[in-house]
């Protein structure tokens, strides 16, 4: 799935039907451990145990915030791309995980860029927005789910044709990325700020 971390995903796949929690244990580890492993990548911290202790705290804080806004307060808080003709989700949920799906596209762009390639602070936006918008994601899976819909619906919406066409207007129109940046921006420092 494009831009969803996909070590989260399988292991929600694999734990969630047999769990009450939205994150399970194990779905929240895989989550902080792909965390501390991108953290390595941009050649952050000073040791594995150090970037898997912060990537345990943040994706905490995360959840925490998540669970604190509720289902309301999280689809409320999802972007809304008034310049960008996001494709019509239908169901609520689906259509706010399609919203924080395009901020992930965003940040794996940013993560990519070469002309960031020496922006630390830049790459460490990226790889905790990665997580972030992630999560929200998966927080919303639940209610989703809940209504009827199912995981093959969600792949097959976030991977469409039309989510695609997004990617290629991120990618290629540099007015619909600064304006895909500034949508994010509010609800990325509003999930990751302590």
């Amino acid at each position: 799935m494009r831009g969803i971390p996909v070590l989260v995903w399988i292991c929600l796949d694999a734990v969630a039907a047999a769990q009450p929690s939205w994150l399970p244990p194990e779905v929240e580890e895989g989550a902080a451990r792909q965390l501390a492993a991108r953290v390595a990548e941009i050649g952050v911290g000073s040791s594995d145990e150090s970037r898997l202790a912060g990537a345990r705290q943040l994706v905490s804080r995360v959840r925490d915030r998540l669970e604190s806004w509720g289902e309301k307060g999280t689809l409320d808080r999802a972007p809304g791309f008034p310049e960008l003709k996001l494709p019509d989700a239908g169901p609520p949920a689906l259509d706010a995980m399609a919203r924080y799906q395009t901020c992930n596209m965003i940040l794996m762009i940013q993560l990519q860029d070469p002309e960031l390639a020496d922006d630390a602070d830049a790459k460490m936006t990226s790889v905790t927005g990665l997580t972030a918008f992630t999560l929200a994601v998966v927080y919303l899976r639940r209610p989703f789910l809940a209504a009827g819909g199912d995981d093959d619906a969600i792949e097959a919406f976030l991977t469409s044709e039309t989510m695609e066409s997004v990617l290629g207007r991120i990618q290629n129109e540099p007015g619909v990325r600064e304006h895909v940046e500034g949508q994010c921006t509010p609800p990325l420092m509003a999930l990751v700020e302590p």
